[in-house]
């Protein structure tokens, strides 16, 4: 669909014009007849497409969110007018607002290395994720290159790897923390799987009932024992 509806006065309407239109030119194209070569680099181009839009994205949500677009649309909150305004679920409008807030926040590093699609959304969701646990009173050099170290990592391994590197990242970054850090982690994590604790029986509509459940550490070694 192209974006023709958008004003052609500013730089980035330009690109978002010019976008559709490109899409729109090649959106009944086959491409059968792509040599293996030109499949795997547009492939990845298009890949790296995504992260560039993100970016933009991301610039256009915090903008909305500045100047209360959602607010004047009658809606709670902007989560709740970009999931109207898009259909999207609510975790995904979640996630649209967090990035968007987070590179807001000063991850320059983290919005370069997606703008030029070198990292994808779900990596920089985990980048601000990740830095949003910094301990208090780290000096700026120290958080950049925090920040640094988590782009790198991003450029090497998917993002379920990225954040499991990055609880430990703090402990390198910050030793002295880090136990206390870990103890107030554990303790969070236990108070979340209490109150997640539940059991129930369903009728099968056969003469049975289903159990489901579920249960904290503490709670499942008492009823195993």
């Amino acid at each position: 669909m192209a974006v023709g509806w958008i004003s052609p006065e500013h730089p980035v309407a330009e690109a978002m014009t010019a976008i559709g239109a490109a899409l729109d030119g090649v959106a009944k194209s086959p491409v059968w007849s792509l040599r293996d070569g030109q499949v795997e680099d547009l492939l990845d181009g298009a890949h790296r497409l995504e992260g560039r839009l993100a970016e933009l994205t991301a610039r256009l949500v915090e903008e909305a969110d500045r100047r209360e677009l959602a607010k004047r649309a009658g809606a709670s909150s902007t989560r709740a007018w970009l999931r109207h305004r898009w259909q999207v679920a609510p975790a995904e409008a979640k996630r649209q607002v967090s990035l968007a807030s987070g590179l807001g926040g000063g991850l320059d590093t983290t919005r370069a290395a997606l703008a030029a699609g070198e990292i994808t959304r779900a990596h920089a969701g985990v980048i601000v994720q990740v830095m949003d646990t910094q301990p208090a009173g780290l000096c700026d050099e120290a958080l950049e290159a925090a920040e640094r170290q988590l782009v790198g990592w991003c450029r090497q391994f998917d993002p379920v790897e990225v954040v499991r590197l990055g609880r430990r990242l703090w402990e390198v970054v910050d030793p002295d923390g880090a136990d206390a850090r870990e103890a107030e982690l554990l303790k969070r994590q236990e108070r979340g799987a209490k109150r997640l604790r539940h059991l129930s029986f369903r009728p099968d509509g056969f003469g049975r009932h289903a159990l489901r459940g579920q249960f904290d550490t503490e709670a499942s070694r008492r009823t195993r024992s």
